[in-house]
């Protein structure tokens, strides 16, 4: 993959907690014989420029194909994601970004809310050069439909996860406020019968209740996107949900996908609402089917063109 002049990516140390759950993740790989070393060469701290001098920091991979960007759910940190992000390690770019006002990701102004959410992400995308495969988790997700209508020369297509049409913003806010409470509900019951993850996001989650941000993260324009869906959203969209999200009722999912043409929907088996963090690598195989389809047609566009010139 050809690297953009106008992309900043310095790299900077990642706070000791970070590490640590690198090191966790490592136990669980699917290749137990990795060192530590070899994951710190796989997983790179990054940051990339925004506005007004504001750097989203996050992780990274690198990989020889089109780059796929991971927002996380409110309130995660970016190295929690890191099991996902280390299967596409070698074969396709990858990263995932710390949402100013959580994680370490600083945030221009006290209290930030979706509108200023939106005006960094998509001039950091900006700055990446390429189009991109935009992913969201949980709430999140709004973001990446509101950039899929502001900005879709910016995305090859967009991945949603642990979302749906839920009836208005109220609904969301308490969806977060139980989920931060009783973060078990979060995950498949099979899941649960492992202890890391869950403690990991009860951490997590406990910490995210206490920033002013997780509250004032849905304004108006937030709220008119959770209301509006996909609608009006010209870019393919894949829709890839747990089959066993509490958070995200089955019916509000089917209501979102079936608001674009372009979108389609597949379940992941015993799953819940963490889909990216109980199943990393069904995951990524759905990301890199649905990849590999938009690299085509891509292939397929220029082609044509380059024909009827």
């Amino acid at each position: 993959m050809q690297e953009s002049s106008a992309r900043s990516k310095t790299l900077l140390r990642l706070p000791v907690r970070s590490t640590r759950h690198r090191t966790r993740s490592a136990r669980d790989s699917d290749s137990p014989t990795r060192t530590d070393r070899s994951l710190e060469t796989e997983l790179r701290p990054m940051r990339l420029e925004s506005l007004r001098g504001t750097q989203l920091h996050g992780v990274e991979v690198d990989g020889a194909r089109t780059r796929v960007v991971l927002l996380p759910a409110l309130g995660l940190p970016a190295n929690l994601y890191a099991p996902w992000l280390r299967t596409l390690a070698g074969k396709r770019a990858g990263c995932v970004l710390d949402l100013p006002g959580f994680g370490i990701s600083p945030s221009p102004v006290r209290i930030p809310c979706f509108s200023q959410h939106l005006a960094l992400l998509h001039e950091a995308l900006r700055r990446i050069g390429e189009p991109v495969v935009l992913v969201g988790h949980s709430l999140s997700c709004a973001l990446v439909i509101a950039l899929g209508r502001l900005a879709p020369e910016l995305l090859q297509g967009i991945v949603l996860s642990g979302f749906g049409q839920l009836h208005s913003s109220g609904t969301w806010r308490r969806q977060l406020r139980l989920s931060a409470a009783h973060p078990q509900r979060l995950l498949h019951p099979r899941r649960m019968l492992v202890s890391e993850p869950l403690t990991a996001l009860r951490e997590s989650l406990e910490r995210s209740r206490r920033v002013p941000a997780f509250e004032s993260f849905i304004d108006a324009q937030g709220a008119a996107v959770l209301r509006d869906g996909l609608r009006d959203v010209a870019v393919p969209v894949l829709v890839c949900q747990g089959d066993h999200d509490r958070v995200a009722p089955r019916e509000a999912t089917q209501l979102t996908a079936e608001q674009s043409a372009e979108s389609r929907l597949q379940w992941l088996p015993n799953c819940g609402h963490m889909a990216p963090l109980e199943a990393p690598e069904a995951f990524q195989e759905r990301i890199e089917e649905f990849a590999r389809e938009l690299e085509s047609r891509a292939a397929l566009g220029a082609m044509v063109g380059a024909r009827s010139a």
